[in-house]
């Protein structure tokens, strides 16, 4: 292929990146915009090529390179990973510690899921979430901050494998009994759970390298679930 191709900018690939356009774009450098960052490709491309190598580019994200979004084959070994993290945060916490509830796919046995264990840990007020924080940063958790909810402070841990994401929030806190009704759900419909698998492997190669644009892009599906299961009850 040599000269000159038109795109126009509705042409989207099904790795999630769209040409920039309309434009008539000189080979062999062609612009492919991603989503933080425009990625020039210095080689002559078709359109195969093109959404191939969006795919495959990393990018980065505040100078830092962003970690593509991995989906695993489901793991029977997640559950006993998940008692030992429970385990050494009910004795990190102590007395204070509600429940500890094991969420997210990890939770649900068959599911293809990102190799990190994910766990709610319920406090009595959002005080005692504020009390956690320290405690938290001093075992070696990241401390991701109250991005997504006011009152829930997430924190990470990549030393370990896996990899284990922990949530502190108050009791009665509305995302944690989401979260529990989606899981179950999942458990009790394995239809459903086959149909939530076959999006996130979909998602996982358009948002390759947007964890955020991928949860997001689940919204739609998770909160038409959790009304189902609510409606029936």
């Amino acid at each position: 292929m040599n000269g000159d191709i038109r795109l126009d900018a509705n042409s989207c690939f099904s790795d999630g990146f769209m040409v920039a356009g309309p434009r008539r774009l000189s080979l062999p450098t062609l612009y492919i915009l991603g989503c933080h960052e425009v990625i020039a490709a210095t080689w002559t491309l078709s359109k195969v090529q093109i959404g191939r190598l969006a795919s495959d580019e990393r990018p980065q994200q505040g100078g830092v390179m962003a970690e593509r979004v991995e989906i695993a084959t489901y793991d029977k070994q997640w559950p006993g990973h998940f008692r030992d993290i429970a385990a050494s945060l009910q004795a990190l916490i102590g007395l204070e510690v509600i429940a500890i509830d094991h969420i997210g796919s990890t939770a649900v046995p068959g599911l293809s899921a990102k190799p990190l264990i994910d766990i709610d840990v319920t406090l009595p007020s959002p005080e005692h979430v504020l009390a956690a924080i320290s405690t938290m940063e001093d075992a070696g958790y990241e401390n991701r901050g109250n991005r997504y909810e006011r009152d829930v402070y997430a924190f990470l841990m990549t030393s370990t494998n896996p990899k284990r994401r922990v949530y502190l929030l108050p009791q009665g806190n509305e995302t944690h009994q989401k979260r529990i009704i989606f899981r179950d759900y999942l458990i009790a419909h394995p239809q459903i759970m086959a149909e939530y698998s076959a999006l996130k492997q979909k998602l996982a190669r358009e948002y390759a390298y947007d964890g955020d644009g991928y949860t997001r892009a689940k919204a739609d599906f998770v909160n038409r679930v959790v009304a189902t299961a609510r409606s029936t009850r």
